[in-house]
């Protein structure tokens, strides 16, 4: 039986993608298990599913992954942040606890997640076949490259990681990216999607675009269904699993701005932003989202590519608010392709929200 390994850092935006990918291929015979963090991959594998946990990064690492989407970093510094604070540590933390895993493990392949970097060269310095799971569509086209210095800065950040590893040998291979697989990679998005504000790009061959995860089982979140009101129109939010703490203020106008309307929300966030909501609303911490998404009009989100894409496959138009990181090239390709609008996430009044909406 050959034996596949995910790959994945401890963001549950990357790890739900491969829940179905991974449960399809064990129907078909194959051995799959997960290599990532306990606490991240419990909270989105089903009880059933093999894991591999990794050490813990260590603290400082794993408090700056809590708090990334609370600071008030914006553009390059936000960017700059991501890769020094975060993706890079990160890589350096995993690599080795990586490596001997799949020394005693020996896979057939591995799938790994384009941010998850010390799983990549782990795979590289064992000359494991290995493919790239990008969670973004944001990712794989040159979001940078109008931007010379910016663009020469994270090359070199990596090619950096990669000589800190001792894997010079790949850099004189000339890959065309380090953080894709020069085997393919797996894109859980459309190209229409990724190449709506970047026509001119050429993207390359391998990248295989296999659309959203919605099949497969899910880790059960209860929810009081009873509660859904078939007369009106539902509107879902969603503002992704790091963003609560920073999204409050937003939640606040949405309560000012939609309560009197004639509209059921149905909101995955904390209930205490929400303690001014009408009672008929229906407000949860988690929500199993791929259900809810059948059964809502439309979704208000910051633009995280799982919920972007979902609410795209089952025909949802969208209001997004982006935040940080992929979320504003997100949210223009959402525009682009004419399925949504975008909102301040900050300076949005509660009129424009409710005009917008």
């Amino acid at each position: 039986m050959s034996k596949i390994l995910f790959i994945v850092p401890p963001l549950t935006g990357h790890i739900n993608p491969t829940v179905s990918l991974g449960q399809r291929l064990m129907q078909q015979g194959y051995d799959v298990a997960w290599i990532g963090y306990k606490d991240s991959l419990e909270r989105s594998l089903p009880p059933h599913h093999k894991i591999h946990p990794l050490d813990q990064p260590q603290k400082d690492e794993l408090t700056e992954l809590d708090h990334h989407g609370d600071q008030e970093r914006r553009g390059f510094t936000a960017l700059y942040h991501l890769w020094e604070s975060i993706f890079v540590p990160l890589a350096r933390e995993s690599y080795p606890h990586v490596l001997n895993y799949l020394s005693h493990e020996k896979p057939d392949l591995c799938i790994v997640d384009q941010q998850m970097l010390g799983g990549a060269m782990a795979c590289q310095s064992l000359n494991i076949p290995y493919l790239t799971s990008a969670t973004t569509s944001a990712a794989l086209i040159q979001v940078l490259k109008g931007l010379p210095q910016v663009n020469a800065w994270h090359d070199r950040l990596l090619k950096d990681l990669w000589l800190e590893h001792k894997l010079g040998h790949v850099l004189e291979a000339k890959l065309d990216r380090l953080d894709l697989s020069p085997l393919g990679t797996l894109a859980f998005s459309s190209r229409e999607l990724t190449l709506s504000i970047a026509p001119e790009q050429d993207l390359p061959s391998n990248i295989h675009f296999v659309g959203p995860a919605l099949e497969g089982e899910r880790r059960s979140i209860e929810f009081p269904w009873s509660r859904l009101n078939k007369q009106q129109a539902k509107l879902f939010i969603s503002m992704g699993t790091v963003n609560a703490q920073r999204a409050a203020p937003l939640y606040a106008k949405v309560v000012e701005a939609l309560s009197t309307s004639d509209l059921q929300v149905i909101a995955a966030a904390p209930i205490q932003y929400f303690d001014q909501a009408p009672s008929h609303w229906i407000i949860q911490n988690r929500v199993p989202q791929l259900q809810i998404l059948a059964h809502v009009d439309a979704v208000f989100c910051h633009g995280g590519h799982n919920t972007t894409v979902e609410a795209l496959a089952y025909g949802k138009p969208l209001l997004i608010a982006p935040i940080r990181d992929d979320q504003p090239v997100v949210a223009e390709q959402v525009k682009a392709v004419g399925a949504g609008l975008r909102t301040h996430f900050t300076r949005s009044k509660p009129s424009q929200i409710r005009k917008k909406v």
